[in-house]
């Protein structure tokens, strides 16, 4: 009897660590996503609110840019998913862990390395005043656009295109994925914001902290999206990058 007991608990044990690998990514740093050497490919998931599909443009800007920075012989892919919309006003990095666990279905194995990205027709719930959050990193492979609030500072008069701000900020978002700035990429020179951690000093590049908020309109009228600083590039390059 005691001997059956033992079995059935262990098999318990067994079925809950194979239900929590089914949606927990395994530990990923910026060196796997910038190096070739253990990871070949990349498979970016893009599940997105109903009504908030990033732009076929944005996609293929993001996948440009990642290129260029990114040491992946076997390429580079984007797969989509609509879902239903959460119906919250507000969503906060919790709930966005949440979410992640719901939807996630695309996870690094062998030699291919995979990221989320979660589209949302909610608000950030950081948001304070005039001032919005438009993305955020919210752990090692995944990233949130905040949908609704994109469309809110694009598109319209006196706005830039909702493709150019779409692609900055997805870029943007991603760049902390790789590590910048001073996240597990480490300065050749240092060039981080004092202020705003984990950003870059220089205005005009990719990865200056107004580029993830609302603050970043008035320099995206001209529809050019900010690119990464030699700073920025040469520590990309140092940790396996381009």
């Amino acid at each position: 009897m005691k001997k059956s007991i033992i079995i059935l608990l262990v098999s318990l044990i067994a079925l809950a660590a194979c239900k929590k690998e089914k949606w927990t990514e395994r530990r990923i740093d910026p060196v796997d996503f910038l190096s070739g050497d253990k990871y070949k490919n990349l498979v970016i998931q893009v599940v997105f609110e109903r009504g908030y599909s990033l732009n076929s443009q944005t996609n293929t800007n993001l996948i440009t840019f990642l290129n260029s920075r990114l040491n992946k012989p076997s390429g580079i892919q984007i797969v989509a998913k609509e879902v239903d919309p959460s119906g919250k006003a507000y969503i906060s990095s919790a709930d966005l862990i949440e979410i992640e666990r719901k939807y996630r279905t695309e996870f690094s194995k062998g030699s291919t390395l995979t990221a989320f990205v979660f589209v949302s027709g909610s608000q950030y719930a950081e948001n304070s005043g005039d001032h919005k959050i438009l993305g955020v990193q919210y752990g090692e492979t995944g990233v949130a656009l905040f949908g609704k609030t994109v469309d809110d500072y694009s598109g319209g008069l006196n706005q830039p295109s909702t493709v150019t701000l779409q692609t900055a900020i997805a870029e943007h978002e991603f760049g902390h994925l790789l590590g910048l700035v001073n996240s597990g990429t480490k300065m050749r020179e240092y060039h981080e914001d004092g202020t705003h951690i984990h950003h870059c000093n220089n205005e005009n590049c990719l990865m200056y902290h107004a580029v993830e908020t609302s603050d970043i309109i008035r320099n995206l009228l001209n529809d050019r999206v900010p690119e990464l600083d030699n700073n920025c590039i040469k520590d990309l390059q140092y940790n396996g990058g381009k």
